[in-house]
């Protein structure tokens, strides 16, 4: 079965005591590096799933998609992270949405290969397009800085993120 792969929405999540965070429909919301490794990780299965080898340099997408949700820390309503996957790369076509709290976001998405996506007042819900590029000889380390527009400040943000490659 293909999944989809979801990248880069951000939205604020509120901490449930003494657990994990968790998204609507009970799903885990991890950091920014576990988003990034089950993207990795998805497109290595489908890759698996479809003869490709690992050394072989595909031009042709795999035509799978897959959905992440991440939190981003933010401290007076600024938060970036950083983290890096091996994505053999695919360029990954993306809407990402902050789920969560409701305010309006400003920042900027990039990537080691060269994809750079800024954004202003987007609001909490809305889709922001993306196109991320990726390597091939090694691992691409993708950023995220956002900063909220207005109090109350976030703690965190939930960003949604859906990719296809």
């Amino acid at each position: 079965m293909k999944r989809g792969v979801i990248w880069l929405a951000i939205l604020a999540l509120a901490l449930m005591a003494g657990g994990a965070a968790r998204a609507a429909g009970n799903e885990p919301v991890g950091h920014l590096h576990e988003a990034t490794k089950a993207l990795a990780d998805d497109i290595h299965a489908q890759r698996q799933a479809q003869g490709i080898p690992d050394q072989a340099q595909s031009k042709q997408a795999l035509g799978s998609q897959k959905k992440v949700r991440f939190r981003l820390p933010m401290n007076a309503g600024k938060g970036k992270d950083t983290a890096s996957a091996y994505c053999f790369g695919y360029t990954l076509n993306c809407t990402a949405r902050v789920v969560g709290p409701a305010n309006q976001y400003s920042g900027k998405v990039t990537t080691s290969e060269g994809s750079k996506v800024e954004f202003k007042n987007q609001k909490a819900g809305d889709p922001l397009d993306m196109t991320l590029h990726t390597g091939y000889f090694g691992d691409t380390t993708f950023s995220v800085i956002m900063e909220a527009g207005s109090e109350p400040w976030p703690g965190e943000a939930v960003v949604e993120l859906v990719c296809s490659y």
